[in-house]
């Protein structure tokens, strides 16, 4: 979606993510999906296919301190085309 359209709308999308990520990462359930991961530092990787717009950034400013606050990673990285 890009970030001119519906952005309130796009805004609580990304948050219901990354909050399931958390819950994924959190409850040890990303230890027994992938079980290499035991030990290792966790990095939501975020990658969009549109760059995100100001409100967006601090959006993702904002989730990114949070999370690291957890002990995990955030990071945004736009999808390269072809």
């Amino acid at each position: 979606m890009p970030w001119d359209q519906d952005e309130g709308d796009h805004l609580l999308i990304l948050q219901d993510k990354l909050n399931a990520y958390l819950r994924f990462i959190e409850s040890g359930e990303v230890f027994q999906k992938v079980p290499d991961s035991e030990g290792r530092s966790i990095v939501i990787d975020l990658v969009g296919k549109f760059p995100l717009n100001q409100q967006a950034q601090f959006f993702v400013e904002k989730a990114k301190a949070a999370i690291e606050g957890a002990g995990f990673g955030l990071q945004f990285r736009l999808l390269r085309p072809n």
